[in-house]
């Protein structure tokens, strides 16, 4: 394994990260359709650079974090494609065998100098939840490394919102509320808040209903408030009306997002919620 060239990306990607301050994380941004585990190793790796620095770490920290957020799921080279890529649920033998994809990793980089040990064990701990009920150690609270518990929440999140062979991709909305509803189980509370503090419930090009029945599109999200984007409004059913035009939700305090839809671009309908 090239550590060397892998940390010049990583250390790059901070960099940008920590260059602007604005910055939200907007799965239209970096999403493709490329190979899962590639993908979804730099997403959590940019999540979780997001994320060290907003809750104020310092740039090498931020840093080291980042590259065990990278290389969080290397071990499941030695997993066989078979129960990796398999389209069905897993028997109880393939799911244990899967789990010791992080042990499997950590053994790749446990005896490297060029990996400091935060890489390490964010490697090693990115599956422990906060009650003890994680792999591969059945950490708790404190005991997990701080930089496995951001990790932990950004890799959870790119899974659940990722289209997979076997599932859809779950809306961003419905995610955050999944994982709010895990704070001080799975996930770290103070942690989860500051990630969720920067990442766009609403991503742009998601349709979404309003409460007073108005259907839009989301074109711009705000980094003062997450949950009122800018959006291009595109049907009035009380009027059962196209409509086009632009709504600032920071404008309009009484009126709020009720849920992403799916909507029939052709017969201007609500297909479902």
């Amino acid at each position: 394994v090239d550590v060397e060239n892998i940390a010049g990306i990583v250390n790059k990607i901070v960099e940008d990260i920590l260059s602007s301050s604005h910055m939200i994380y907007d799965l239209h941004d970096i999403k493709t359709n490329d190979s899962y585990t590639f993908q979804h190793s730099v997403n959590v790796c940019v999540l979780a650079a997001l994320t060290a620095s907003k809750a104020g770490m310092a740039q090498d920290v931020v840093q080291k974090i980042a590259m065990g957020s990278l290389l969080h799921d290397f071990g499941k080279i030695q997993v066989p494609k078979e129960i990796l890529n398999k389209p069905t649920i897993l028997t109880d033998v393939e799911m244990e065998e899967m789990k010791n994809h992080a042990l499997y990793g950590y053994e790749v980089f446990k005896d490297s100098p060029l990996v400091a040990p935060i890489t390490k064990v964010t490697i090693l701990m990115h599956h422990e939840r906060v009650d003890g009920t994680g792999y591969p150690l059945q950490l708790t609270g404190d005991k997990i490394h701080e930089g496995a518990k951001i990790c932990a929440i950004c890799d959870a999140f790119d899974a659940m919102t990722s289209e997979r062979v076997y599932k859809k991709g779950m809306p961003t909305a419905e995610c955050i509320r999944l994982m709010k509803a895990s704070a001080g189980k799975q996930f770290d509370s103070e942690l989860l808040d500051v990630f969720l503090e920067n990442v766009a419930a609403y991503p742009l090009g998601t349709i979404v209903i309003l409460t007073n029945g108005l259907v839009a599109i989301v074109v711009k999200n705000q980094k003062v408030n997450l949950m009122k984007p800018v959006l291009r409004v595109i049907f009035n059913p009380k009027m059962q009306e196209k409509v086009q035009y632009e709504l600032n939700l920071l404008e309009y305090p009484d009126l709020a997002i009720v849920s992403q839809v799916y909507w029939d671009q052709s017969e201007y309908k609500v297909l479902r919620t």
